[in-house]
């Protein structure tokens, strides 16, 4: 975990293969779905932002554009994350004054028009943990702020009686969707003075049954 956190972590893919031929397979899949001039694209640019398509459901997803997020981090490419990041923001951000403001709209259509007027929890983490990795990469504090904001509102919410967290209060738990423990571990690492930290007690009891059955699982309940 530290590795990942200090930029140096081990590519394990060179015990395969040489670093050319990595570089190779891995600038043609990108070309392939993120090439502006590939017929399988996924990614779509207009202006100074851009989505990615679900293509089994003809829409934008939060899931979708956080994995965007995360692939032009890892990659390096900071214009196509600033893209993606602006199309979230101007069209998926949940209007002032709904019981889900501070969260994001889980799918819209490609023009931007909302599908619905709630989150699906495993945007929010990706998002959370993209941005927190921008603002060390690249020097940007107002990816690490947005980042701090969204944890809040993930933890926090519903304490004044304003909607729902995503982080069950009782057992500390995500709800709904998938666990991501690195992602905990990120959040953890990047933001030790916040209740983001209680996820640490939940990460290592999820850790310990994993480790167990040796095995990711499917689902588990929340015991």
């Amino acid at each position: 975990m530290l590795e990942v956190l200090r930029g140096n972590m081990e590519n394990l893919l060179l015990k395969v293969a040489p670093k050319e031929e990595i570089d190779k397979k891995l600038k043609h899949v990108f070309e392939t779905l993120f090439g502006q001039n590939s017929p399988e694209r996924i990614y779509f640019e207009e202006g100074d932002m851009a989505y990615i398509v679900d293509t089994g459901n003809d829409d934008v997803r939060t899931e979708g554009m956080s994995y965007g997020m995360m692939i032009a981090l890892q990659l390096d490419k900071p214009e196509m994350f600033s893209r993606l990041w602006k199309w979230v923001k101007t069209y998926m951000t949940v209007p002032k004054g709904h019981e889900n403001e501070g969260y994001f709209i889980w799918s819209c259509a490609p023009n931007g028009q909302a599908n619905s007027d709630g989150p699906a929890p495993d945007g929010e983490e990706y998002f959370a943990a993209a941005l927190l990795l921008a603002e060390k990469r690249w020097k940007i504090k107002e990816y690490g702020d947005e980042a701090r904001i969204l944890l809040h509102a993930m933890v926090h919410k519903g304490e004044n009686q304003d909607g729902y967290p995503m982080f069950e209060p009782e057992n500390t738990y995500i709800k709904f969707v998938a666990h991501l423990p690195i992602i905990y571990l990120i959040s953890i690492n990047f933001m030790p003075n916040m209740a983001i930290q209680k996820t640490r007690i939940s990460f290592s009891k999820l850790k310990r049954k994993l480790v167990s059955f040796g095995l990711n699982q499917q689902m588990l309940r929340l015991d």
